[in-house]
């Protein structure tokens, strides 16, 4: 979800995202991003931020993966990974499809929120596939 209003105060000198570390899907997710990165981008797990970015709840931080541009502009679950996804060389198309197809943002946050609320069946998947 885009927050157009909300930005953080500790604008970061580069994009950070920021991460469920306890999470096994999401430590392999960001192991996988970082695999495929064509810019410099900051992986934060959430337990470790302190006051870091205190204008974004503790509860939104459980329930999804954000995303703070260089602009301190945030955004969280799957227009975080859409962003995110802009500065790799595998996904990059994911952000050109969030921005330019209108439903995609809408089926985009509905696939979201199934794999972040079945994070260890998403897991299970990768191991399964041999992630």
């Amino acid at each position: 979800m885009k927050n157009e209003s909300k930005c953080v105060s500790d604008i970061p000198d580069i994009p950070v995202a920021i991460y469920d570390g306890e999470c096994d899907f999401c430590i392999w997710c960001v192991n996988h991003a970082q695999n495929h990165l064509t810019g410099d981008i900051e992986f934060v797990p959430f337990q470790t931020l302190d006051d870091r970015f205190e204008v974004i709840k503790a509860d939104d931080l459980r329930r999804a993966v954000h995303f703070v541009e260089t602009s301190g502009q945030f955004f969280q679950g799957a227009e975080a990974v859409a962003r995110l996804a802009s500065y790799t060389s595998k996904y990059r198309v994911l952000h050109s499809l969030h921005r330019r197809v209108p439903l995609y943002p809408f089926f985009a946050s509905i696939i979201y929120r199934f794999v972040a609320d079945n994070r260890w069946l998403a897991m299970r998947i990768v191991r399964l596939l041999g992630g």
